[in-house]
């Protein structure tokens, strides 16, 4: 379902390479995504497992509720509990 980009992704801060995959084009359209890389999103180990194994639908629905809290009001830049976004560690 995943490939890894040759060269993955460099860090802009600290110069770091990150491993970088992107949805095998043949399957994008599954789930209504292009088939161009724009971006990246960085994914937790429990953020990608979530996403990945299509048993976990209530798991996934709390890991995704609780990233988006995070980037709307009045939670935004806001420390929330159990927060997997970069910047916004548990706390």
């Amino acid at each position: 379902m995943l490939i890894k980009v040759a060269g993955g992704q460099v860090d802009r801060n600290d110069g770091r390479v990150d491993e970088k995959y992107q949805v095998h084009p043949m399957l994008a359209p599954r789930w209504d995504l292009p088939i161009a890389r724009r971006g990246a999103l960085a994914l937790s180990g429990e953020e990608a497992s979530a996403v990945f194994a299509p048993a976990t639908t209530a798991e996934f629905e709390s890991l995704l509720k609780r990233r988006v809290d995070a980037m709307n009001a009045p939670n935004f830049g806001r420390k929330t509990q159990g927060s997997l976004l970069p910047g916004l560690e548990d706390g």
